[in-house]
């Protein structure tokens, strides 16, 4: 077994047999590193060998033969490696030489391309599997045109009836980016107002026009995804009684990019911060959970290999080895250290006990913060599973969970979706399409939601 077979966890040895011995790959991932630092734009040669690893080693480590002759040639320390792709989009967005693009979670994409362009055809063809891909659903849409859209909407809604047909076909095969545009061609087409009128929007149009499930998927697919999510907490903690389902899926389960993006849209929209109102709605070691998740305080650039026997220890002391379950233990330890750090912990774990850290916190924790160390948990292994599992969650038995399924179908329909797809087949044995045709979802919900989860 090679020196990096020895490193990688399980489920990335396929990629670590892809690299074994090949030194021309070594090579070209040097070279790749020395033109990225000298690309315009780059902060700096440290900061390039940081996006550099995260880019290529798709969460992984790397070889020490290969961190050490980079660092030492170009005089740099080794960089903070172990962060999937997603996880550390972040860092490669602001690293990489590219424009962002306006729309919160579309630069990794167009990052990853450009990434991917700057490999040679030989080190693309080595590489193939070794780098992690993003699989979205919905893309834009050839040959468009947002004024005939905008027309199009509005006729499809004006006089007697709705024609609902068009309205799905236009919004669920269109981008965000392209929705945003249709938006604008609507206000300035027919958001001129005639006497006392105001005007016509077309988000209040389809609210107008729309109802139930099918009307929630539209409307949340014409927003912003960074707005959204902020409306979907808002909508979890109004009134009587707090969604904590939905508070631990949407906020146990981002980068702290994500997070502080989400944080000022919802402090941006609403008078009391989204940390106030946390602490209003929730209580106890669930809260602090969410408001560490808030606060951004998840290290996500330390990794220390020799502590994680000492951390996953210390989790076998609070919990199984005693009577009862020391939960500010698990708290602290989940709600800082970052996510190379935890899966480590996670394999010290198994290794200690026997079982695995998910198993054990199954028969240690109940109710809500159960679910949220769970959360993290799974998370940290992969999200895309993650949200495979909170699908069949929301579709299993009798009745569907049609709040959790909307939201994540459509906030995740330009990131991950194709590879939450995958993992659904693997888990259950079904595609994703299926399960919803077969499933209790009916008419033009049933359809928008199939045109969002796209061919199986």
């Amino acid at each position: 077994m090679s020196e990096f077979e020895a490193k990688v966890s399980p489920g990335t040895k396929h990629a670590a047999a892809s690299m074994r011995g090949d030194d021309s790959v070594v090579e070209e991932k040097v070279r790749f590193f020395e033109k990225l630092a000298s690309s315009p734009g780059t902060y700096s040669k440290q900061s390039a060998f940081h996006s550099y690893t995260t880019r290529t080693t798709g969460g992984e480590w790397f070889t020490k033969s290969e961190t050490t002759r980079i660092s030492t040639s170009n005089n740099i320390s080794s960089p903070p490696v172990g962060f999937e792709a997603y996880t550390a989009k972040e860092n490669i967005i602001q690293e990489l030489p590219v424009e962002p693009s306006p729309v919160a979670h579309v630069p990794i994409v167009s990052s990853a391309k450009h990434a991917n362009n700057l490999f040679s055809q030989s080190a693309r063809t080595n590489l193939q599997e070794y780098l992690p891909q993003l699989l979205p659903t919905v893309f834009d849409a050839p040959n468009f045109d947002p004024i005939a859209d905008a027309q199009a909407l509005r006729k499809a809604m004006k006089g007697w009836g709705t024609d609902e047909a068009t309205i799905l076909d236009i919004i669920t095969k269109r981008s965000n980016r392209q929705r945003q545009e249709i938006y604008q061609a609507f206000k300035k087409e027919f958001g001129r107002g005639e006497g006392d009128s105001e005007g016509r929007d077309l988000i209040s149009d389809l609210k107008k026009e729309l109802g139930g499930d099918f009307e929630d998927v539209i409307v949340g697919l014409m927003m912003q995804p960074i707005e959204y999510e902020a409306t979907e907490l808002r909508k979890a903690m109004k009134g009587a009684g707090t969604d904590e389902k939905a508070l631990i899926e949407i906020l146990l389960t981002k980068t702290n990019g994500e997070m502080q993006r989400l944080v000022d849209c919802y402090n941006s929209l609403y008078e009391t911060t989204l940390d106030d109102r946390i602490r209003s709605e929730t209580s106890g070691d669930l809260q602090r959970l969410l408001i560490l998740a808030v606060s951004c305080a998840r290290d996500e650039h330390s990794f220390n290999p020799e502590k994680a026997h000492e951390q996953a220890m210390s989790l076998y002391n609070a919990g199984e080895k005693k009577l009862g379950t020391d939960e500010e233990t698990f708290v602290i330890l989940l709600g800082h250290a970052g996510r190379q750090q935890l899966l480590a912990v996670f394999e010290e774990y198994k290794a200690i006990s026997g079982i695995t850290l998910e198993q054990a916190v199954k028969s240690e924790f109940s109710g809500d913060l159960h679910k949220a160390i769970l959360t993290i948990i799974q998370c940290m292994q992969s999200r895309p599973r993650y949200y495979a599992k909170r699908l069949h969650k929301a579709m299993e038995g009798l009745g569907t969970d049609d709040d959790t399924l909307i939201r994540i179908l459509v906030s995740r329909s330009e990131i991950d979706l194709g590879n939450i797809k995958k993992e659904y087949e693997t888990l259950y044995g079904c595609t994703l399409l299926s399960a919803i045709k077969q499933g209790e979802t009916s008419g033009d919900y049933k359809k928008a939601l199939c045109a969002i989860v796209g061919s199986a």
